[in-house]
């Protein structure tokens, strides 16, 4: 008799032992390995051995292609991404409140010329600053001709400034010690490199075979007077002509704008932000100084005219005007665009095809009771509105409304004698 315990043991074991299906293909194997003289537990152990010193060894095979692949592809995207960011910064794409994989993917559209993410048109939109397309949906052919003509546009502006900065053991900080005027091509590969040393390049102004340079040389106290300085590049390779520093009696002297006439530069200063310095200079650099005069403002932008120039100026106040300048620097007339109920702002100035255009934005003219919200005077009658009310709670749709109702892009056509309007283009809803 099998007691109660030793049947639960039997019990057991059926339930384990393989079924006799599986045991016969036990027993033909062990058969065959007799056969064939590893019958010996020692061959038999020996045969197991052997591949269980395999396993750890394609173990690791897998493990260092699959290493190996992912490092591979690492490197792949690290390369990507840094040609996508370089892409954006020859082309002055902005990658702000892009991720890494939205860079890479705007690259790739439009590199590939598919023009299909909505991502694409988002960032080109944003660089076309103040144009307006009409419609809302970007077709393929759109975004396209938008790039087409991004890109061309850019082909004549392929100028990048660079800062090189040292450690100055008594300040303790890093102080500029020159700055670079790069000319890249299409991919960004610098072509060539001009220096100047202990000058902060402000701005440069390219034209034909030159590009004009100008800035000041940095200072760490507010008694050192600011020295203002210009320079002359070639183009076709970099060669710095001349560099010069401007003769002042002023203690501070920056460059404003500068303007290129025939075979001439004129050089539009200020000192101790009141006055304007304006200089000639030829091609060799020899530099005659025309007029120190005090316009009323500060000198914002400057294109030429046909026997003179047009300024730009502009106050603390926020308050804009135009100012011909004649050929010997002084002042001939000044112009205030405006209206009895709209107030424009001058937001850029060119001179093409012996035509001068203004690009302006108008907004309603504010009534005398009216508030400034501040010098915001643009916005002021929004802001008004909203103070008045006092519901600070609005729909971005609605206010995207009121802004839309508010502003007005104007591009005033001007003539080149005179500096007076000639005509004028308005696209409601825009800047």
């Amino acid at each position: 008799m099998i007691s109660v315990k030793n049947k639960n043991i039997v019990d057991s074991f059926d339930k384990i032992r393989p079924g006799q299906a599986r045991l016969e293909r036990i027993l033909s194997t062990a058969y065959k390995w007799a056969d064939s003289g590893e019958s010996s537990v020692e061959n038999v152990l020996r045969r197991t051995i052997k591949w269980k010193r395999l396993v750890p060894l394609t173990a690791c095979l897998v493990g260092a292609i699959a290493l190996s692949t992912f490092a591979l592809s690492m490197v792949a995207e690290a390369k990507e991404y840094k040609e996508a960011v370089s892409f954006f910064g020859v082309n002055e794409l902005t990658t702000h409140g892009l991720t890494r994989a939205e860079i890479k993917e705007v690259y790739r559209d439009i590199t590939t010329g598919r023009f299909s993410s909505n991502k694409t048109a988002e960032i080109l939109d944003k660089r076309v600053g103040g144009y307006e397309i009409a419609q809302n949906v970007y077709s393929k052919n759109d975004l396209e001709n938008l790039w087409n003509s991004l890109k061309n546009a850019h082909l004549d502006s392929a100028y990048r400034i660079a800062y090189n900065e040292v450690l100055d053991s008594n300040l303790g900080f890093e102080v500029l010690q020159s700055s670079d005027l790069n000319r890249v091509d299409s991919n960004g590969r610098v072509i060539w490199s001009a220096t100047f040393d202990n000058l902060y390049i402000d701005r440069y102004v390219a034209h034909g075979e030159y590009v004009a340079v100008y800035g000041y040389e940095p200072t760490w106290s507010s008694a050192t007077p600011t020295i203002a300085r210009v320079g002359l590049v070639r183009a076709g390779d970099g060669a710095v002509l001349w560099d010069d520093k401007l003769p002042t009696t002023f203690n501070w002297v920056y460059v404003k704008d500068v303007v290129f006439d025939a075979d001439e530069i004129t050089v539009f200063a200020e000192g101790d932000f009141k006055t304007a310095i304006i200089l000639k200079y030829d091609q060799a650099g020899l530099r005659t100084v025309l007029a120190e005069n005090i316009f009323g403002g500060n000198i914002r932008q400057v294109v030429n005219l046909s026997d003179g120039y047009l300024a730009r100026l502009g106050t603390v106040s926020g308050e804009e005007r135009l100012v011909k300048i004649s050929s010997d620097g002084t002042l001939t007339d000044v112009f205030a665009y405006s209206a009895n109920d709209t107030e424009y702002f001058i937001v850029d100035m060119a001179d093409f095809g012996g035509r001068v255009y203004l690009s302006t934005y108008a907004v309603p003219k504010l009534r005398e009771d009216e508030s400034s919200a501040g010098g915001r005077v643009e916005i002021a009658a929004i802001l008004n509105e909203i103070f008045e009310s006092q519901v600070w709670e609005i729909p971005t749709e609605e206010l995207t409304k009121r802004m839309r109702e508010h502003f007005t892009a104007v591009l005033l056509v001007c003539d080149t004698n005179s500096g007076i309007p000639q005509e004028f283009y308005s696209v409601s809803g825009s800047i």
